[in-house]
Parts: C-alpha cells; sequence; structure tokens
C-alpha cells in the first residue's frame, strides 16, 4: 500500500498531484527549487472549461472566437472555440490555496533521486525515502534523467518572444480589430514563416498576452539564453532576467520583420520573455519507484495550451492508479503509462504539426479563402484528439 510519495517539483503538476493525493489519504511531501507562486514562468493560459472549473478559476475569461488575421490585423477567417483566458499567477495562486497542509518545501532543489528504495536528495534534508518518488520537474527534469537516460528535446527552429501589457497601455496604431481580444475572441496573425498570437486576461489592468514565434538558427540560442547575470540558461529565459542588449536586439528585429502595429506592441512592452520552442516525448514514464508526469514526460509545444492541461490529466489519472487496490502497484502503474501516452501523444504531435506549418515560410495566407484555410485545418487535425478544434 502507498502511503508516502515524494514529489519532485512545486508547479502545476507538482501541485495538483499533490492535492489529489491528499484527497485519496496519501502523504506527499513536495520539493521545489523556487519561491513563491512562480508568476515569473508564465504569463496567459488558454485552457479548457473542465480544466477552469476543477482549478476553481471564477474570473477566466471566456472565448469563444478564433481570429487569423492578415499582416494588415485584417480578419482572414473565423473559428468557433471553446476556450478560456485566465494568468499563469492565478493558476498557480488557485492550486496553492487548495493545498494547505501538504509538506510543500520551497527553495528545495533536488540533487538526485533513487529508486531502490524510492529516495530524493537534497542539501537540505538529506537523503529521504518513499514508496514512490514523482518527477513533475519540469522541462529540465532531474527525474527524468532517472526514468528515461536517452531522452533527447527537439529544438524545433524557433522561439517564442513573450510579453504582456496593461490595456490603458497599448499604442494607438493597434488596428480596431484588437478591442474584440478583450471581449470574446483570441487571434494569430499570420506572416508567411512567422506568427503572433494575441489574448486578453482578465485583471484590473486588463493585460493583453502575446506571443511572437521567431524563427532563429539553434547557434544563436546560447547567446539569447545568457541573463543579465552572465549565467547562461537552457530552456528560457523569465520576465526580468533578459540583459538590456537582448532585449534592445529583440526589439530591432520586431522593427525589421513585424507589421508596424506588431512592432509597436513589442516596443510598448516593458518586459519580455524568452522561450525556445522544443518538442519531445519521454519513451517511458514509469521506472521501479519512479513516475514522471507534466513537462518532465511530454514537452507541450505551446500553440493548443496543452502544457497545463495534460499535466492535470496526468496527476489525476496517477492518483487514481496510486490509490487503487487490488493488482500490484507495478501493474497498475504499467496500465497509466499506456493510458497516458496513447492519450498524450497525438495531442502533441498535432501541436507541434501546426506549430511548424506556422512557421513555414512560403505561405501567402492573405490569398487564402475560407475553403483553403478549412482544407489547411483538416490536414492539420489529421489523428488529432476529437476536442483539438476547440
Amino acid at each position: 500500500m502507498i502511503e508516502r510519495v515524494g514529489i519532485v517539483g512545486g508547479s502545476v503538476a507538482g501541485l495538483s498531484l499533490a492535492l489529489e493525493l491528499q484527497r485519496r489519504g496519501i502523504a506527499a511531501r513536495v520539493y521545489e527549487r523556487s519561491a513563491g507562486l512562480l508568476a515569473h514562468q508564465g504569463a496567459g493560459l488558454m485552457l479548457a472549461r473542465p480544466i477552469v472549473e476543477r482549478l476553481g478559476l471564477a474570473g477566466a475569461r471566456s472565448v469563444r472566437r478564433r481570429l487569423s488575421l492578415g499582416p494588415a490585423g485584417q480578419v482572414l477567417w473565423r473559428q468557433a472555440v471553446e476556450k478560456h483566458a485566465v494568468g499563469w499567477s492565478e493558476v498557480i495562486g488557485a492550486l496553492r490555496a487548495q493545498v494547505e497542509g501538504i509538506g510543500l518545501y520551497e527553495q528545495c532543489s533536488v540533487s538526485a533521486v533513487g529508486a531502490d528504495p524510492p529516495r530524493v536528495h537534497t542539501a537540505r534534508f538529506g537523503t529521504e525515502t518513499f514508496d514512490l518518488v514523482v518527477g513533475a520537474d519540469g522541462i529540465g527534469s532531474v527525474v527524468r534523467a532517472a526514468v528515461d537516460p536517452g531522452f533527447e528535446a527537439c529544438y524545433l527552429g524557433y522561439v517564442a518572444v513573450r510579453g504582456l501589457i496593461a490595456r490603458r497601455q497599448l499604442p494607438s496604431a493597434l488596428p480596431a480589430v484588437i478591442d474584440s481580444l478583450f471581449d470574446d475572441a483570441m487571434a494569430k496573425v499570420l506572416l508567411g514563416g512567422a506568427h503572433v498570437t494575441l489574448y486578453g486576461l482578465p485583471g484590473g489592468d486588463e493585460p493583453l498576452n502575446w506571443m511572437w514565434y521567431l524563427n532563429l538558427p539553434s547557434g544563436d540560442l546560447p547567446g539569447l539564453l545568457t541573463d543579465a547575470q552572465g549565467i547562461a540558461h537552457r530552456w528560457s529565459l523569465p520576465a526580468g532576467t533578459l540583459p538590456a542588449a537582448t532585449e534592445a536586439r529583440l526589439r530591432a528585429m520586431a522593427d525589421e520583420r513585424l507589421p508596424d502595429w506588431l512592432a509597436a506592441l513589442v516596443d510598448s512592452t516593458e518586459t519580455l520573455f524568452l522561450q525556445p520552442v522544443y518538442a519531445g516525448f519521454a519513451q517511458q514514464m514509469v521506472a521501479p519507484g519512479l513516475v514522471l508526469v507534466g513537462d518532465a514526460a511530454h514537452l507541450a509545444v505551446p500553440h493548443v495550451g496543452g502544457g497545463v492541461t495534460l499535466a492535470l490529466q496526468d496527476t489525476l489519472a496517477l492518483a487514481e492508479a496510486v490509490a487503487q487496490t487490488g493488482a500490484g502497484l507495478e501493474e497498475r502503474l504499467s496500465r497509466w503509462e499506456a493510458a497516458r501516452l496513447r492519450a498524450n501523444t497525438p495531442r502533441l504531435e498535432f501541436a507541434v504539426r501546426l506549430g511548424l506549418s506556422l512557421q513555414s515560410k512560403g505561405k501567402d495566407w492573405t490569398g487564402w479563402g475560407a475553403a483553403d484555410f478549412e482544407r489547411w485545418w483538416s490536414h492539420i487535425l489529421e489523428d488529432a484528439p476529437d476536442d483539438a478544434s476547440r
């Protein structure tokens, strides 16, 4: 019987798993290397209604239309969607509010894990043993190295430059359609070899969340991912950590490559994020005594809101499998792994197809009619989950 679980990572996957285990009478200890609400890790998210309801995010903004825009801001295509826009900090805050009594240890980095018995090692507590150790420690997972040492992340050839800007601070040059992004719409600006995603978030400042997907060779990444303190990062640079020279370079690239109104948006945004886009699937999510969930198991390409959704689905199903009786734990985890791979892989492959298509050069989107978009979308949806188009 499982009585005590160690969870490496205290973001969405780790906190949600701790909560689900607690509801089933299983004690969890969560180790998080950062401190606070981790608000620096993300800006805005698009979530499906079941996820919003599960988290109790009453303030999320309902989105019913996805607009594909041309370079001048003209509407090229409209799609009906069922999404909810919410800030990352609200998601983390909602989870934090529900996990009172959980052993959550911040600024406590796990340096190593082991499997016989399941254990974690930290400088703060030394080596501690558990009935099961779960890696919920994201894209740079320490636990994944023990579960799937052959894992390799694949850089998809582009980065996401991201920003948040209050509605009152938006430049006057923006097209009128931007007003709908604070109502019931979101938008993708199709630029032929690049695209920009835009949507408004709830809150007093009504911030506009934007992501500019920019094709860059892998050789440019080391220079771009060195922070203001001279520390090299592999996966991302959160807001507030970019050197002034890097921000200036990105703004100059925006002036050169984006339509004037989008360049003005980038220039008016005070602080930028930077995230290279990677894809990758762990070949296995389970090893003796160890399990992977969320981004530790599968790198979610940021085009379909899959990261948080898949993390929550992983953890709910895992908590159910751990709490079951009858079959042995190894068999229960094996069934859980097979089910999650079946569910996750098509969604992640869909996201990769979509991103690469949006970033590929040679498309003159402005010459497309509704039938052209429908044919393209049907091809992108091939083998995708039933709810992917929503």
